[in-house]
């Protein structure tokens, strides 16, 4: 499990500030043979003087 918790996908924005994901949809699965792990992950960036 270890080595799973040090997989990262990061998400910058323009100034290279990390954001961070809105989780849902979780499912974890396992089997003899192996483990299987999905999620629907949402970003919001807002910046000043965008719509």
């Amino acid at each position: 499990m270890e080595a799973i918790r040090a997989i990262a996908f990061v998400v910058r924005d323009r100034d290279w500030g990390t954001l961070y994901p809105n989780i849902d949809n979780e499912q974890i699965s396992q089997t003899p043979t192996g483990l299987r792990l999905t999620y629907d992950a949402a970003y919001k960036m807002v910046m000043a003087g965008w719509m």
